[in-house]
């Protein structure tokens, strides 16, 4: 797995996309997952995880080596917390508790 992992990440590394949406096939449960347990609904999951492939896609050429799970991972947890830093400067209201009050 790690020898098929470090293939991918090195194809990926020269500009091969196929080896990249690979990488996205084999981590995105668990970046979901990941997302979903950080933030607690679908839809800022689903968010976080595409930014966070995203972020690691754009920022490929930096990755220097080791766990690219771990990488990957910390880049997802990092999309989650920016997320939970919106949340709390715009605090969404509900309709129905604003009206109950």
């Amino acid at each position: 797995m790690a020898s098929e992992e470090l293939r991918l990440v090195t194809a990926a590394q020269r500009g091969d996309v196929e080896s990249f949406n690979a990488l996205v096939r084999l981590y995105e449960s668990r970046v979901y997952n990941l997302s979903y347990r950080m933030l607690g609904d679908a839809d800022s999951a689903a968010d976080a995880a595409q930014d966070a492939f995203l972020a690691a896609y754009r920022n490929l050429r930096s990755f220097r080596g080791g766990s690219f799970r771990s990488w990957l991972l910390r880049i997802a947890t990092n999309a989650c917390y920016d997320i939970l830093r919106i949340r709390k400067r715009r605090p969404a209201v509900s309709l129905d508790a604003a009206l109950a009050s």
